[in-house]
């Protein structure tokens, strides 16, 4: 799906599950220039692609997910794409996740539960649970179970009221090992230095609020790993 200065919602109740994609996103792809993208009171479960559940890339606009779940979707090949939900934003004054159940989410060679990458944009994350996801590794040199941050020129993530628990990165299919030596179970959040070279004037900020972040494990690498 590919929009431009237009408003697209998923609302209702709405359920997105039991799809498979050769390409990106499995449950959904979005690809937005200008448009609000919005997902309330729904479900995307049960998908399998690149990027299991939603894959958005956006230019400017707004994206809003909340009161919803992503559940028990796979990413099945090493691209880089989330199991669960992955957002790529540029120039976006609003990407809120709000009320977001994300679990049991696995990904072959990559991020379990949700991957965002953002720059001159602003990153909310409030009252969502992010637990039980995988990121297994074959190749990949940095893989997230929970959350991967990506923060460029002018980026600001903030993590609050929220839980980030049991979730697991670079173990490969035994579950016993792993390939790489830089991950995070729970968050592993990047900053724009390795997101190629900082900007002068423009900031990055990753907060992190009032959130339990437990019982993650990662080979490896942290429970949380953050890299500025």
């Amino acid at each position: 799906m590919s929009a431009s200065d237009a408003t697209v919602k998923i609302v209702g109740n709405s359920q997105i599950s039991g799809n498979t994609s050769a390409s990106h996103g499995g449950g959904m792809y979005v690809r937005s220039y200008g448009a609000i993208f919005e997902i309330e009171n729904s479900t995307i479960s049960g998908n399998a692609g690149h990027g299991g559940g939603i894959v958005v890339m956006a230019d400017e606009g707004r994206i809003n997910i909340k009161n919803s779940t992503i559940s028990d979707n796979d990413a099945l090949s090493n691209q880089p794409f989330a199991a669960g939900l992955h957002i790529v934003a540029e120039n976006i004054p609003e990407v809120e996740l709000i009320n977001v159940r994300v679990t049991q989410n696995e990904a072959v060679d990559g991020i379990g539960g949700v991957y965002i990458k953002n720059s001159n944009s602003q990153v909310t994350i409030a009252d969502c649970n992010i637990s039980e996801n995988t990121g297994r590794s074959i190749a990949s040199y940095e893989v997230g179970g929970g959350l991967y941050t990506a923060t460029g020129a002018g980026g600001q993530v903030t993590i609050e009221e929220s839980i980030i628990t049991n979730n697991k990165a670079g173990f490969d299919v035994t579950g016993t090992t792993g390939y790489l030596p830089n991950s995070g179970g729970g968050v592993l959040s990047f900053t724009d230095r390795f997101e190629g070279g900082a900007t002068p004037g423009l900031l990055q900020t990753v907060t992190i609020a009032n959130t339990e972040i437990s019982g993650n494990h990662a080979i490896g690498g942290a429970s949380v790993a953050l890299a500025a």
